[in-house]
């Protein structure tokens, strides 16, 4: 085993990272496998952010970047100013929300009274629809670029998902969720999965299933979970579901 055992794990929010740093590493010795999770989390959606500048020159991003150059800017960046270096790095993996950007433009309401957005099981209801379409247009065009990566700066990297979110995949909360509420949640469960990490697995395999199931898929690959939720007409982005299941096997077959 080479020295490379740090999983940079890329996320959006402070949540994310408090849910699943600690859970990946109180999973891996489970699975006999020495490596530890640095959550890093990038305070914004680097597949949209380009249409918020502010948001992005906040958070030491270019909103004139592509989303690959960003992901690769911010690796490079939280390596140098880390307490390990770029040869200790076995992987960089990132995790994305959908946010059901992937379902078809019909799907999509507007209601011009509506002040935010309300995911339903089936559409998603906005003040603005055409604001919405460049948005979710916007994602699905550097989702499939990141999906395309495979290494970041000679490291090897990889993109999961959660659908619609971390709280509504983990925890079933739709809705607008508060900050505070994010963080309290990502916590309780990160204390359970810490003490048991088989819940943990239990339920990244239950998330998987979930997108799995519905989608009919026979062959069982993360290729194949993207191709489900990115198909024509698929509601997979909407749904509750996750692709990290596939986390640690990817992180074991790179570090062979």
């Amino acid at each position: 085993m080479s020295r490379r055992r740090i999983v940079l794990l890329l996320v959006e929010g402070e949540s994310d990272a408090t849910l699943l740093t600690p859970s990946f590493n109180a999973l891996f010795p489970t699975l006999d496998m020495p490596h530890r999770t640095q959550g890093e989390p990038l305070r914004c959606d680097v597949t949209t952010v380009s249409l918020y500048p502010d948001d992005a020159w906040v958070n030491g991003l270019n909103p004139r970047d592509n989303a690959p150059t960003m992901v690769r800017k911010t690796v490079q960046e939280r390596i140098a100013r880390a307490d390990y270096t770029k040869a200790d790095v076995a992987c960089v993996v990132q995790l994305i929300d959908l946010d059901g950007a992937f379902i078809p433009s019909g799907r999509i309401i507007e209601d011009r009274n509506c002040e935010r957005i309300v995911y339903g099981e089936h559409d998603i209801t906005v003040h603005d629809r055409s604001q919405r379409l460049q948005l979710c247009a916007l994602k699905r065009r550097n989702v499939n670029a990141l999906r395309g990566v495979t290494e970041i700066v000679n490291v090897p990297y990889r993109l999961f998902y959660v659908s619609r979110n971390l709280e509504h995949a983990f925890a079933d909360l739709s809705g607008t969720v508060s900050t505070g509420r994010k963080n309290q949640t990502a916590a309780r469960l990160a204390a359970t999965f810490v003490q048991e990490p088989d819940r943990f697995k239990d339920v990244l395999t239950r998330l998987y299933a979930l997108h799995r199931n519905e989608a009919g898929t026979a062959e069982v690959s993360w290729k194949n979970s993207w191709d489900d939720v990115m198909k024509t007409g698929s509601l997979l982005s909407l749904h509750r579901g996750s692709n990290l299941w596939f986390l640690p096997g990817f992180v074991r077959e790179i570090s062979k």
